[in-house]
């Protein structure tokens, strides 16, 4: 018994897969068990002596070789498993939990953990850093007459096109509901608003195609440039006053803070 007992080494296995049925795993760990009876019972009953019994013996001898083999591959595949299952599930945790889950931009949270960490390694250098807030233009209408469907859709458009636009070291994220945010670290305002006038440009000759028809949407911009280790919500604030400005002066267009 002691030497078939080896064969449950593969119950672990079974039990921990994602990819076998419930009822598929019952069946494959009662068969091992059914099998390791089956061999105590051959191995107690069968004679002690002559070819048989040897033959018998030397067959229960091969088995628990191979046992001990597939024990020896079995025991590090399973714990490879484990562990990049893990990791896996890991990974895609944080990663749900920076991002937002309809444009793929990080959330909130994320840019302003990302903005302590700029603000703690800027601080005594005095690099500018600069912040493009921008809203799509009549959202609600959009989502009024094309329906909400159509407005995510806008809302992932105009996250693509702006992703595609910002420097890999910048962050872009979805700030709450139709608006937008990218922090550009080591960016004088002026680079800040050229960046800006590319996404409007962007949005306004990239047309959305919705049901088969075109559906061209726009934004409005405000930019703001800070070369102190401030609040991002002082700067944020600064952006959104001059996105309404720009709302008021009638949309689709960028307007940059006067420089000193």
């Amino acid at each position: 018994m002691r030497r078939q007992v080896l064969l449950l080494a593969l119950a672990p296995v079974l039990i921990v897969s994602g990819r076998i049925g419930t009822w598929t795993k019952q069946a494959l760990v009662i068969l091992p068990v059914l099998g390791v009876l089956y061999l105590d019972h051959r191995y107690r009953t069968g004679p002690a002596l002559g070819s048989a019994g040897a033959e018998r013996r030397a067959s229960i001898e091969r088995v628990r070789v191979v046992n001990l083999l597939a024990l020896g591959v079995v025991t590090p595949l399973l714990l490879f498993h484990y562990f990049r299952i893990i990791t896996r599930q890991q990974a895609s945790r944080i990663e749900a939990s920076i991002r937002d889950p309809l444009t793929a931009l990080f959330n909130r949270r994320h840019a302003s953990e990302c903005w302590s960490k700029l603000v703690s390694a800027r601080s005594s250098q005095g690099l500018p850093v600069s912040v493009v807030l921008f809203d799509l233009d009549h959202f609600k209408r959009i989502n009024d007459e094309w329906g909400h469907d159509v407005g995510d859709s806008a809302l992932r458009h105009s996250a693509q096109l702006v992703a595609q636009e910002a420097r890999s070291s910048g962050v872009v994220c979805r700030w709450g509901g139709e608006e937008f945010l990218a922090i550009q670290p080591n960016t004088p305002q002026a680079a800040a608003a050229a960046f800006a006038e590319r996404v409007r440009e962007k949005l306004a000759t990239t047309p959305l195609v919705a049901g088969g028809k075109e559906l061209v949407v726009t934004g409005t911009f405000g930019v703001a440039c800070d070369s102190t280790a401030g609040s991002l919500d002082a700067l944020v604030d600064r952006a959104d006053k001059l996105l309404y400005e720009g709302k008021r002066a009638g949309r689709n267009r960028v307007l940059s803070e006067r420089q000193p």
